[in-house]
């Protein structure tokens, strides 16, 4: 996921030289990086959660919120050949999987790209865990259930037997998924808006002149 950023400003050639904007450019870019992560670090842990326990009741907040701690670190910065620069954020999984920051602000189907469903976790021992390493790590052994109520894109669910004996589900599986925007679910957006980079730019973009000015 990046940012596109084309700075606007009067015309400095008669004060600065070529290389000197590039400097100042340079600068605005490191700094902005710098802010944009500080504005994340400033967010709460559940920015991105769903506030609604998972279907069993638990809570989706017993484990760290791995994907804010990557929004705070991995964002990086590139100048362009327009004068411009770009922000983005690259943090893969160890998996290879992207975050799914875009998927995040925009919204989205989902669709599996190796496997013929999606593993979605309705418990919070599930969540961010594959079947495979749920069953290593809890010693329970997952089998499928379907049901005559299944929804068109519904494969079955996933699911282990508890110490009742009785059946207990993990995961849903389905062909596909449709998932809101994070502006949708929760009110707010996954990324700083243009107003609150504009915020974040322009002080530093003015700093960056004034040093250019000093030396």
């Amino acid at each position: 996921m990046d940012i596109g950023l084309r700075l606007t400003h009067p015309d400095f050639t008669n004060a600065f030289s070529a290389p000197v904007l590039r400097r100042i450019v340079a600068r605005t870019a490191e700094e902005s990086e710098k802010a944009v992560k500080e504005w994340y670090r400033a967010l709460p842990e559940d920015w991105f959660d769903n506030p609604e326990p998972y279907p069993d009741g638990t809570s989706r907040r017993l484990k760290p919120r791995r994907f804010m701690r990557a929004l705070t670190r991995h964002w990086y910065h590139e100048v362009t050949a327009d004068g411009g620069f770009s922000l983005f954020f690259k943090s893969p999984r160890e998996d290879g999987v992207p975050w799914g920051l875009r998927l995040q602000q925009y919204g989205g189907v989902v669709v599996p790209r190796r496997k013929r469903a999606l593993t979605i976790p309705v418990t919070a021992e599930a969540r961010g865990v594959s079947a495979a390493d749920f069953e290593q790590a809890t010693g329970r052994r997952l089998f499928l259930l379907k049901g005559e109520d299944l929804e068109p894109d519904e494969v079955g669910t996933l699911a282990y037997e508890g110490e009742d004996g009785r059946p207990h589900a993990a995961y849903k599986l389905r062909r596909r998924s449709e998932v809101p925007s994070l502006l949708a679910r929760r009110g707010h957006n996954a990324m700083p808006d243009v107003y609150e980079l504009r915020s974040m730019v322009l002080p530093r973009f003015a700093d960056a002149v004034e040093m250019a000015l000093r030396d």
